[in-house]
Protein backbone atom coordinates (compact mmCIF):
# COMPACT_ATOMS: atom_id res chain seq x y z
CA UNK A 1 0.00 0.00 0.00
CA UNK A 2 1.66 3.75 -0.94
CA UNK A 3 0.70 6.63 0.19
CA UNK A 4 -0.69 7.93 -2.91
CA UNK A 5 -2.52 5.12 -3.75
CA UNK A 6 -5.44 3.46 -0.92
CA UNK A 7 -6.79 0.65 -2.43
CA UNK A 8 -9.86 -1.15 -1.72
CA UNK A 9 -11.96 -3.14 -3.78
CA UNK A 10 -9.76 -3.80 -6.97
CA UNK A 11 -12.03 -1.29 -9.35
CA UNK A 12 -11.94 1.36 -6.72
CA UNK A 13 -8.74 3.64 -5.72
CA UNK A 14 -8.45 6.57 -3.44
CA UNK A 15 -5.98 9.31 -4.37
CA UNK A 16 -4.69 11.13 -1.13
CA UNK A 17 -4.67 15.08 -2.07
CA UNK A 18 -1.16 16.26 -1.08
CA UNK A 19 -1.65 20.07 -2.02
CA UNK A 20 -1.60 22.68 1.06
CA UNK A 21 -4.43 24.07 2.41
CA UNK A 22 -4.62 27.63 1.87
CA UNK A 23 -5.36 29.54 5.10
CA UNK A 24 -5.06 33.65 5.69
CA UNK A 25 -2.43 34.29 7.25
CA UNK A 26 -2.48 35.77 10.78
CA UNK A 27 -1.91 39.39 9.79
CA UNK A 28 -4.30 39.43 7.06
CA UNK A 29 -7.33 38.43 10.22
CA UNK A 30 -8.52 41.23 11.60
CA UNK A 31 -12.07 40.33 12.75
CA UNK A 32 -13.44 37.14 14.28
CA UNK A 33 -15.45 36.97 10.65
CA UNK A 34 -12.25 36.47 8.72
CA UNK A 35 -11.17 33.82 11.31
CA UNK A 36 -13.91 31.72 10.97
CA UNK A 37 -13.56 32.23 6.91
CA UNK A 38 -9.80 31.48 7.61
CA UNK A 39 -11.25 28.16 9.21
CA UNK A 40 -13.88 26.92 7.31
CA UNK A 41 -11.28 27.19 4.69
CA UNK A 42 -8.66 24.70 6.33
CA UNK A 43 -11.30 22.32 7.48
CA UNK A 44 -13.31 22.04 4.46
CA UNK A 45 -10.41 22.21 1.84
CA UNK A 46 -10.02 18.11 1.29
CA UNK A 47 -13.81 17.59 0.93
CA UNK A 48 -15.26 16.77 -2.51
CA UNK A 49 -16.42 20.26 -4.06
CA UNK A 50 -20.28 19.70 -3.99
CA UNK A 51 -19.67 18.89 0.16
CA UNK A 52 -17.41 21.58 0.68
CA UNK A 53 -20.01 23.75 -0.60
CA UNK A 54 -22.67 22.75 1.76
CA UNK A 55 -20.45 22.31 4.48
CA UNK A 56 -19.20 25.80 3.90
CA UNK A 57 -23.04 27.23 3.53
CA UNK A 58 -24.44 25.12 6.45
CA UNK A 59 -21.13 26.30 8.73
CA UNK A 60 -22.25 29.82 7.86
CA UNK A 61 -25.91 30.05 8.44
CA UNK A 62 -25.00 28.11 11.68
CA UNK A 63 -22.84 30.89 12.48
CA UNK A 64 -25.43 33.52 11.99
CA UNK A 65 -28.17 31.56 13.61
CA UNK A 66 -25.43 31.50 16.75
CA UNK A 67 -24.90 35.62 16.54
CA UNK A 68 -28.38 36.44 16.34
CA UNK A 69 -29.02 33.81 19.55
CA UNK A 70 -25.93 35.81 21.65
CA UNK A 71 -27.32 38.87 20.11
CA UNK A 72 -30.73 38.40 21.86
CA UNK A 73 -29.95 36.78 24.85
CA UNK A 74 -27.65 39.77 25.70
CA UNK A 75 -30.59 41.96 24.81
CA UNK A 76 -32.91 39.72 27.49
CA UNK A 77 -29.89 39.95 29.70
CA UNK A 78 -30.38 43.76 29.73
CA UNK A 79 -33.89 44.68 29.72
CA UNK A 80 -34.13 41.90 32.39
CA UNK A 81 -31.85 44.47 34.95
CA UNK A 82 -34.50 46.68 36.94
CA UNK A 83 -32.73 49.98 36.15
CA UNK A 84 -32.74 49.60 32.72
CA UNK A 85 -34.82 52.28 30.68
CA UNK A 86 -35.15 51.75 26.93
CA UNK A 87 -34.51 54.85 24.71
CA UNK A 88 -37.77 54.28 22.92
CA UNK A 89 -40.03 55.35 26.39
CA UNK A 90 -39.36 58.95 25.68
CA UNK A 91 -42.75 59.13 24.63
CA UNK A 92 -44.64 62.02 24.31
CA UNK A 93 -48.32 61.17 22.88
CA UNK A 94 -50.83 64.57 22.23
CA UNK A 95 -54.35 64.12 22.36
CA UNK A 96 -55.93 65.80 20.11
CA UNK A 97 -59.66 67.65 20.03
CA UNK A 98 -61.48 70.24 19.35
CA UNK A 99 -60.95 73.54 21.48
CA UNK A 100 -63.70 73.04 23.36
CA UNK A 101 -63.41 69.55 24.51
CA UNK A 102 -59.70 70.60 25.30
CA UNK A 103 -61.42 72.89 27.87
CA UNK A 104 -63.37 70.49 29.65
CA UNK A 105 -62.23 69.19 32.92
CA UNK A 106 -62.90 65.31 32.01
CA UNK A 107 -60.03 66.03 28.84
CA UNK A 108 -57.75 67.59 31.31
CA UNK A 109 -58.00 64.49 33.86
CA UNK A 110 -57.65 62.67 31.45
CA UNK A 111 -54.74 63.99 29.47
CA UNK A 112 -52.83 64.19 33.46
CA UNK A 113 -54.02 60.37 33.73
CA UNK A 114 -52.11 59.39 30.36
CA UNK A 115 -49.07 61.33 31.43
CA UNK A 116 -48.91 59.32 34.94
CA UNK A 117 -49.28 56.00 32.86
CA UNK A 118 -46.50 56.70 30.30
CA UNK A 119 -44.44 57.94 33.51
CA UNK A 120 -44.95 54.79 35.04
CA UNK A 121 -44.34 52.88 32.20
Amino acid sequence: MSANNVTGPKWKKVKIDKTPRTTAKNDDITTPKQALESYIVSKFASLLPAAKTLAEHLTREFVKLRTKKRQQDAIIVKLEKGDFVPTSARIDVPLHAMARVKESAAHKALVDEMNNNVKAF
